[in-house]
């Protein structure tokens, strides 16, 4: 038999997003999965208004009376789901179709306790990340919301910490690599995760920085001694993006010049 998979959907105020993760999941290419979405008493629209007309029957809806929280919604979803395996999804983003058929097999070798893969992002902006799941790493970059896991580590430890209130996976990892727990990665852009519009380039930069303050303070909530303990990796790593980012925009600057250049090199013969 195949191992069962919950996927967890969280839901809060993603009502044109919704049904598009939900549909997302139903149509994996794995068969032994249940879906499972946790409205965290969404004020906007009801998500099994939302879902019940196109998933019917294979997914359950499960509606908390007042908001607690994405931590709180994420173990509401675990607590609630039948299988072994564990991938949370917002409500916002997507999986690929062959997502559960290339990352479940990873899990026959037990010493593993999770698996994760490439980020593909869509939307208002392109590209890809592969994380690295290590304790600097995460303190610094963080981690994707979705990977797949094995329900007894959420069981051993309790479950994703109420005090990173809305934004529990990065303590949870950290949480999972101070137990000890091994992960492995699939080098594939199987976990979609969309990326919103911002009014503007300096709203969109305020916004990033205001939501990578609210991450490091929920992380500092739950680990702040792994900060002191890793202190130069974090600042290397840090340095280290800063430094690409000044050879990125160096690049850009470089290339814009040129252009400049050959257009007024146009205007002159023509």
């Amino acid at each position: 038999m195949k191992p069962e998979v919950s996927i967890v959907i969280s839901y809060f105020r993603q009502s044109k997003f919704l049904l598009d993760a939900v549909r997302s999941a139903i149509a994996q290419t794995y068969s032994n999965a249940e879906v499972i979405v946790v409205d965290d008493c969404c004020p906007d629209a009801v998500a099994s208004e939302l879902v019940e007309h196109s998933a019917g029957e294979r997914v359950k809806v499960i509606r908390h009376q007042e908001p607690l929280g994405l931590a709180a919604t994420r173990n509401t979803g675990v607590q609630n789901a039948r299988g072994e395996l564990i991938v949370a999804l917002n409500a916002d983003d997507m999986l690929a179709p062959d997502y559960l058929a290339n990352m479940v097999p990873l899990l026959a070798d037990q010493l593993l306790t999770a698996v994760y893969c490439r980020v593909q992002y869509f939307g208002a902006e392109d590209g890809s990340w592969l994380p690295n799941f290590s304790i600097p790493d995460s303190l610094f970059e963080g981690v994707p919301v979705t990977f797949l896991y094995r329900r007894h580590a959420f069981e051993d430890l309790g479950g994703y910490d109420l005090r990173a209130m809305d934004a529990p996976d990065r303590t949870f990892v950290i949480s999972m690599l101070r137990a000890g727990c091994r992960f492995s990665r699939v080098d594939k852009p199987l976990y979609q995760k969309r990326k919103h519009d911002a009014a503007g380039a300096s709203t969109a930069r305020q916004f990033w920085r205001d939501a990578a303050a609210k991450m490091t303070r929920c992380t500092l909530s739950v680990h702040s001694d792994l900060y002191e303990e890793h202190l130069a990796e974090v600042v290397s790593l840090g340095a280290a993006a800063w430094s690409r980012e000044a050879r990125n925009v160096h690049q850009i600057k470089c290339e814009r010049h040129e252009l400049e250049e050959l257009s007024k090199s146009y205007g002159e013969h023509s």
